[in-house]
């Protein structure tokens, strides 16, 4: 054999021994891997004895599908639900409410309730309930929303307010939601590190619903926000899985994923944590019917919070007696009269209580605990906690304090129509693809808009008036009346070199006249950090644009009675 037959040979018996030295290492690597994951598997969810009541069921609320930024269809959502044991589902696909909800369903044996996830400047907010599609986008102020969602008769639920990504966080304290996310599943990942991720994903191959459950710390601040919120309403809470089956989520626009894993699974997230709402009677077969109870337990508080990856199905009692009337949760107790508030977890007597009264724990117990106190906190709830977890296993929605009913709102007293005063007629503004007509009457202000069509590109229509109010006016005032439902944008422009420094307030428009009285404390800014001056040169502008109007919509707005204040 020739030289270079013997190097070769060589050559090939040092591939053959680096490749059976680099396989021992991963076989090695392998086994102390898998021996790390089985050591350190968060404990089984414990399965108690006690089923719950027939007039108790337990779902999952806050559920995407592939409607929006989910994987799977809301059939494959409700066969994991089923398989899961859960009883409901709420999809809340992202959207701004102009699709009209699909009706109620019974899937596999679930029922699978329809909402929408709204976008606003100030966070996202969960429509629940609503009766039809909105006749207009629902976005801008979360306030202005909320005031929609009302008035098509839903309820508002504040989304992840406390997520580690700040876009995704709650910023506004003027919106008032009806209810809270007082734990996200998805946003409990998002401040962990990639190694802590990545133990938990392969973990997740054993024990999915108790490895998403081990990544669950109490959320104090979202915690600490509910129990503020209570002081000038009722607010209940729910916890969210906020479920997509996927990693990787689309952007901000819409656009995919480059990649996305289908994990974890619905039925892992399921069985991580639910939402067990307390029904007069056990539900049927009437879809309609049942949805109904269902999201009205969730609204009045009757149901409570349970981390199944811990322990399920979760049967706890939290009542008070007060003048011999029983009170449940949702209920309401007399203000400054004595109440006996009894919380029972009768399957762990050891489990830890923590009873809350406005924003502190007021008595602690185990199992078993009866607080004997006048009423003298807007609410009171209870956490349940199993030794050795960070996360409360259980959280109750409160017993809240009656409050004095507020005072009747008094119409204003009528005047004479009023056009602002200016020194300059109302002038037209648009974007090239849009109609303005203005026509001035008797009665005041005739505003014919007409978008442009096509998708969203900055369409808008606007008339425009120099403000000659004098110095610090305090408030705007006008009435108007719409051809079809819409939102004007009443709005505040200050011109100054290179910026269009603006200021707004939304309001709601129909076909019945409305008179709004606007503070220029209300006014918001737009991609500025300028306070509002009212002593300065201003122009006030009433604007449309697809914030809240689709394009090609034809919309007339009529104003009259257009006044400042002091």
């Amino acid at each position: 054999m020739g030289a270079d037959g013997q190097g070769r040979g060589t050559s090939r018996r040092r591939r053959q021994v680096v490749l059976r030295a680099l396989g021992r290492s991963v076989l090695i690597g392998t086994f102390l891997l898998a021996l790390y994951i089985t050591a350190t598997l968060p404990p089984r969810a414990t399965e108690l004895a006690t089923p719950l009541p027939a007039t108790s069921i337990a779902g999952a609320f806050h559920v995407h599908t592939s409607r929006s930024d989910g994987s799977g269809t809301p059939e494959d959502v409700a066969a994991a639900a089923a398989r899961a044991g859960l009883r409901f589902v709420v999809l809340t696909d992202h959207g701004d409410a102009t699709r009209q909800p699909d009706p109620p369903v019974y899937r596999d044996g679930v029922l699978v309730i329809d909402a929408v996830e709204v976008g606003t400047l100030g966070g996202h907010v969960v429509a629940l309930g609503l009766r039809g599609a909105s006749p207009y986008p629902l976005a801008g102020e979360s306030r202005d929303v909320i005031e929609d969602i009302h008035r098509l008769g839903g309820r508002a639920i504040a989304s992840h307010a406390d997520s580690p990504r700040p876009e995704l966080r709650w910023r506004d304290d003027v919106g008032r939601y009806d209810g809270i996310e007082w734990l996200n599943a998805d946003s409990e990942w998002r401040d962990e590190s990639a190694l802590r991720l990545l133990a938990t994903g392969l973990r997740m191959f054993f024990r999915g619903p108790e490895s998403i459950a081990s990544l669950f710390a109490r959320p104090e601040a979202s915690l600490l926000r509910w129990d503020r919120a209570q002081r000038d309403r009722r607010v209940f809470s729910v916890a969210a899985v906020d479920a997509h089956a996927r990693i990787g989520h689309d952007d901000e626009n819409g656009r995919p994923a480059r990649f996305a894993l289908r994990t974890p699974g619905y039925a892992q997230m399921f069985g991580a944590l639910a939402q067990v709402v307390m029904l007069d009677e056990p539900p049927g077969t009437d879809a309609a019917r049942d949805a109904a109870a269902v999201i009205e337990a969730l609204a009045t508080g009757r149901s409570y919070s349970v981390v199944r990856g811990i322990g399920y199905p979760g049967v706890f009692e939290f009542f008070a007696e007060q003048n011999g009337r029983r009170v449940p949760m949702g209920g309401e107790l007399e203000p400054n009269e004595r109440a006996i508030f009894e919380v029972r977890v009768p399957d762990v007597p050891g489990a830890g209580l923590g009873f809350v009264g406005g924003e502190e724990v007021l008595a602690l117990g185990r199992g078993h605990l009866i607080v004997q106190r006048p009423v003298t906190a807007p609410a009171y709830r209870v956490e349940v906690y199993i030794p050795g977890r960070p996360v409360p296993w259980i959280i109750s929605n409160p017993i809240f304090t009656r409050r004095a009913s507020a005072p009747a709102a008094t119409a204003p007293a009528s005047a004479p129509t009023t056009m602002l005063p200016t020194s300059e007629p109302w002038a037209v503004e648009r974007d090239p693809s849009s109609t303005v007509n203005v026509t001035a009457g008797e009665q005041g202000m005739r505003v014919d808009v007409a978008l442009g069509p096509g998708v969203p590109a900055g369409q808008y229509g606007a008339v425009v008036a120099p403000v000659d109010a004098g110095p610090a006016f305090g408030r705007v005032e006008l009435t108007l009346r719409a051809s079809q439902p819409a939102r004007v944008s009443v709005q505040l422009r200050r011109a100054q070199p290179g910026a269009d420094v603006r200021w707004r307030r939304s309001v709601y428009a129909d076909s019945t006249p409305r008179s709004f009285s606007l503070p220029v404390g209300e006014f918001d800014r737009i991609l500025h950090a300028q306070a509002l001056d009212p002593s300065g040169e201003l122009r006030l502008l009433l604007v449309v644009d697809t914030l809240n109007t689709t394009p090609g919509t034809a919309l007339t707005i009529f104003v009259s009675d257009a006044r400042f204040a002091r």
